[in-house]
């Protein structure tokens, strides 16, 4: 790979960087929200909005919220909110203590899952939902979401998100990703939207599954102490190019063959991967569909051509680039792993189905996506 094909890359990707980073945290919140005119309002809090729909629609004079200058709108009377981190986070500590306390300034106690180790997350989320805990608030990136999904996944417990993680790609999905600590946690807070998920073999899965190039950055960038964000990725995709690979699987889509060889494929409930990267332009996280897409046997020099698509999403109008969209996806190959969230999944063979409506996730009705 030639310098100019490496500049190309970077430059893409780098246009597209996150720019919640540097952002200064308001001081003062809770004047500002008394000074921006805090209201009280009412609402039914018992029904769960449609993606996308607003909550005025369903105001009525059962239940007592407030709502702040954001927009969002929540009961002032929630049961107890357990907070979900990644135990093997940098500043970690740090952030989850911000985040405890921006919930106590409004008035709402949230208390910490003790978790040492990913396993002791996965139990920790599982036994707080088990116990019937309203609303469990992932605090990170993906793989804290994958963790908390796979809890939530068709239960009454409402997800919150407040991401502070690498990746961050459920939450842009979803709008969520702007604003500081204090908004995102308002965020997490405000009443649910519905939203589908994932069901495989080995789980459940919030944002896309993958296999192949992606998947191999995925593990070299997990690997990586340095640097933090969405260059890490950019650092790590440079580094696996010379290793690219082309894998021998079938893929099927309700029951119909659509793709065999491939270097990436990726099987979306939502749109974005790998911290930004609009890999299924088409997905929507309540479209009732999952949506595939394939980069073919293709040399490096070709793929180097597709994948730069990627953050624009126009790689799908390349010829070397196959889609196809319905239900219930099965991956059949060897020796190959499928990761998902941003985490590794398990092997292949490999069924996907979707559920509509599978999550409850904590969303204000204004948020622009």
């Amino acid at each position: 790979m030639g310098p100019r094909e490496c500049t190309h890359i970077s430059s893409n990707w780098n246009g597209l960087k996150h720019r919640r980073r540097g952002q200064e945290q308001r001081r003062n919140n809770d004047h500002d929200h008394e000074k921006s005119g805090r209201i009280t309002s009412t609402t039914n809090t018992g029904a769960v909005r449609p993606f996308g729909a607003s909550a005025d629609a369903r105001n009525s004079p059962e239940q007592a919220v407030t709502r702040y200058w954001t927009g969002c709108v929540y009961r002032s009377d929630m049961a107890p909110i357990q907070l979900l981190s990644n135990p093997t986070a940098r500043g970690g500590e740090v952030q989850i203590r911000e985040v405890v306390d921006a919930f106590a300034r409004r008035g709402f106690e949230a208390t910490v899952i003790e978790a040492r180790t990913v396993a002791d997350a996965h139990a920790g989320a599982r036994s707080a939902v088990n116990e019937g805990s309203a609303r469990l608030v992932a605090v990170g990136g993906d793989g804290v979401v994958h963790i908390a999904v796979n809890a939530v996944a068709q239960s009454e417990t409402v997800l919150g998100v407040v991401p502070l993680g690498t990746g961050n790609d459920f939450a842009r999905a979803l709008g969520l990703l702007g604003g500081d600590v204090e908004t995102q946690v308002e965020h997490a807070l405000a009443e649910p939207v519905t939203v589908d998920a994932i069901r495989t073999d080995h789980g459940w899965v919030a944002t896309v599954a993958t296999l192949g190039f992606s998947g191999d950055v995925t593990a070299r960038a997990n690997d990586l102490g340095w640097p933090r964000g969405q260059s890490r990725y950019t650092l790590a995709t440079l580094l696996q190019l010379p290793r690219l690979r082309t894998m021998a699987v079938s893929v099927n889509v309700d029951g119909r063959r659509v793709g065999g060889d491939t270097t990436l494929l990726a099987v979306g409930n939502t749109m974005f991967f790998g911290g930004g990267m609009r890999i299924c332009p088409d997905a929507r996280p309540d479209d009732g569909q999952l949506h595939v897409v394939n980069i073919g046997d293709v040399p490096r020099r070709t793929f180097l051509r597709v994948f730069p698509r990627v953050f624009s999403g126009r790689h799908v109008e390349r010829s070397e680039v196959s889609t196809a969209s319905g239900s219930s996806v099965t991956i059949d190959g060897a020796n190959v792993e499928v990761w998902a969230d941003g985490e590794p999944l398990g092997p292949l063979p490999l069924r996907l189905d979707i559920i509509p409506g599978a999550l409850r996730v904590a969303r204000c009705a204004d948020v622009k996506q």
